[in-house]
């Protein structure tokens, strides 16, 4: 496999980048799972780790997913990583907006280390990737749904332990008081509750609704007659 940097550009919601980028690397091969041993060098001692999710299911992904931080700067800390891994099979650096990436293949899973760029420091998530031998089963049922003609842009089911989550971006023609008045009749008549007040700039709304444990976060953007969207539901 080449060895490539580059530059990535996407113009989707910078606050989701983080768990959209997880995404898109560990699409980046297709493999077959198989227990990768955890290497010293991934964690050297200038680095801080702790465990964000040990059993994180992405549309039928499993990822281990650390925290990154160290008081070196950016820099130092990818550089670390792209001499560690340079010379390993399917090696890969790139910038994605806001983050530098670095990742190599081994055992038939993706190993990535993700960065904060525009630090003094360095903050960033430490990922392990591995793949179902047969294609994942997304067809769940979610208390969300979408106004109609609406394209799904990207769709992503994800299991943490007892969370089970959809997140969906969107785009319709609709106009903006239209989707907004939608959601917030769908989730009504299914009981649930809308949280607080919503966080509201101009042509963005957040909304969140509650349901007991379930929780759900709708963005909708755009002005005119064309908007898009993400909704997020995490339900037990």
């Amino acid at each position: 496999m080449k060895i490539f940097c580059g530059s990535i550009q996407k113009n989707f919601f910078l606050k989701l980048l983080t768990f959209w980028l997880l995404i898109v690397m560990a699409h980046l091969t297709a493999s077959v799972r198989a227990a990768v041993e955890i290497d010293d060098r991934w964690f050297p001692d200038f680095v801080d780790v702790k465990i964000v999710s040990n059993g994180m299911s992405a549309n039928g992904i499993h990822m281990q997913v650390w925290e990154l931080r160290s008081d070196r700067s950016v820099k130092s800390t990818l550089e670390y990583y792209q001499q560690l891994w340079k010379f390993e099979p399917g090696y890969l650096c790139y910038a994605a907006n806001i983050w530098r990436v670095a990742g190599f293949i081994e055992q038939n899973q993706f190993i990535t280390v993700q960065l904060l760029q525009g630090q003094v420091d360095s903050f960033g998530y430490f990922t392990i990737s591995s793949y179902p031998e047969s294609e994942p089963d997304i067809n769940r049922k979610s208390s969300l749904n979408l106004p109609a003609n609406s394209a799904i842009l990207s769709e992503i089911f994800a299991e943490d332990g007892a969370h089970i989550s959809r997140t969906v971006v969107f785009k319709n023609d609709l106009d903006f008081k239209s989707n907004t008045d939608f959601f917030r009749s769908h989730f009504n008549a299914k009981g649930w509750v809308e949280d607080g007040v919503p966080n509201q700039s101009p042509g963005n709304l957040i909304m969140l609704f509650r349901k007991g444990a379930d929780s759900a976060t709708i963005s909708v953007n755009g002005a005119g007659a064309s908007v898009t969207g993400v909704g997020v539901v995490v339900e037990h």
